[in-house]
């Protein structure tokens, strides 16, 4: 009996024992309501993982081979100097001078257009894209105002130089030239022969220059050719009356329009307006006929060698027409081809009356743009 009590007891503290614990645990939980929270929300540490990829070579490399070393060769930049007008020294800050076209190798560079070459004047650093000093010319012209105008073309390059242009004048015996040009163009297209005959009458009479009216009668026979060296030479106003019955105006209106000028200055020829512009254009045409050649070419370009009355000079050949007037305003003009080596038209129109002074301007503009076009343009006077 004492043995069944103890194992009673026993049995009743182990229940006592659980109870109590589940009580316990209960209070706890209560007690600390973020307790779950806690345990659910906790983060969950996990060893790294490192993963190495296995890489399998589809095929078995292939045994190296050495090879020799290419020897290394830098390439060699070059510019090719072709140019019209003269280079310039890039340091010195002047003309370094012409020379025939040719491949020049860089020693060195600054920036895109100065290169350091070896030229026909020694190692030197040139300026590729150096413009002409223009402002030269104008400081140059600035002594004279308003009171010339001046036309100035390169032939070879087209550069220009305009003063006071397009102001018009009375174009007196200037005006003569083109319509040489005119009959001239005719007959190398077959549409006249200058050795027809044409006799002097006495409406053809005019005074003024000329030699016809002191040394020949009135119907006295003239050949076309004879005629236009007359106008152009001694710049005979008979002979230029002459030839334009033969030929009238309105071809010649047609002919001026045609190669860019202004036919609404042709008036009674001699009577006609010019400007220097204009007469630069008759310049060129004229020029562009000589370079086609044939025989009316060279007598053309012999009759205004042979011009009686420059005003316009040169230490080159000098091919002209000028005109001058005491009434209509004045007129003092010269229009001229100058065949330097590289050639260039000049222009110089004014209302001047043609003094020693006035002749003296003429002259130093002349040779101030000679000067300028022998520094500036190459040799040859065209392309290469």
């Amino acid at each position: 009996m004492a043995a069944a009590f103890k194992a009673f007891c026993k049995c009743m503290i182990f229940v006592y024992l659980i109870a109590f614990w589940l009580w316990f645990s209960t209070v706890s939980i209560e007690g600390d309501k973020d307790f779950l929270a806690r345990v659910v929300n906790a983060p969950v540490s996990l060893p790294p993982q490192i993963y190495e990829p296995v890489y399998e070579p589809a095929y078995e490399p292939l045994e190296e081979i050495e090879e020799e070393p290419e020897e290394y060769i830098p390439a060699v930049e070059t510019v090719y100097i072709n140019r019209l007008t003269a280079l310039y020294d890039a340091v010195n800050f002047e003309r370094v001078g012409f020379w025939t076209p040719y491949e020049a190798e860089v020693e060195d560079r600054f920036g895109e257009s100065r290169v350091k070459i070896d030229t026909p004047y020694g190692l030197m650093w040139v300026n590729l894209d150096f413009e002409i000093p223009i402002w030269e010319i104008y400081e140059f012209m600035y002594q004279f105002g308003g009171s010339v105008s001046v036309y100035y073309e390169n032939l070879a390059s087209g550069f220009v130089f305009r003063h006071y242009a397009e102001r018009v004048f009375f174009g007196a015996s200037a005006t003569k030239q083109p319509f040489a040009l005119y009959i001239y163009h005719k007959a190398a297209a077959g549409n006249t022969n200058l050795n027809s005959v044409l006799n002097y009458q006495e409406g053809d009479y005019w005074g003024g220059s000329g030699v016809i009216q002191h040394r020949y009668e009135v119907g006295t026979a003239f050949t076309q050719r004879r005629l236009l060296h007359l106008m152009l030479v001694p710049s005979d106003n008979i002979a230029t009356r002459m030839l334009r019955r033969a030929h009238g105006l309105n071809g010649f209106r047609a002919f001026v329009e045609e190669i860019g000028g202004n036919p609404g200055f042709v008036q009674n020829l001699t009577y006609s307006h010019l400007s220097a512009e204009e007469a630069g254009l008759f310049m060129r045409v004229t020029f562009e006929f000589f370079e086609n050649g044939g025989s009316y070419a060279d007598e053309l370009r012999l009759n205004m060698l042979q011009n009686r009355y420059p005003f316009i000079i040169s230490d080159h050949p000098v091919a002209s027409k000028s005109g001058w007037a005491y009434n209509f305003g004045g007129a003092y003009h010269d229009m001229a081809i100058v065949f330097a080596d590289s050639p260039y038209t000049l222009s110089i129109l004014s209302n001047r009356s043609g003094t020693a002074a006035d002749r003296r301007a003429y002259h130093e503009i002349s040779m101030f743009f000679q000067e300028f076009n022998d520094t500036w343009f190459t040799l040859g006077g065209r392309m290469l």
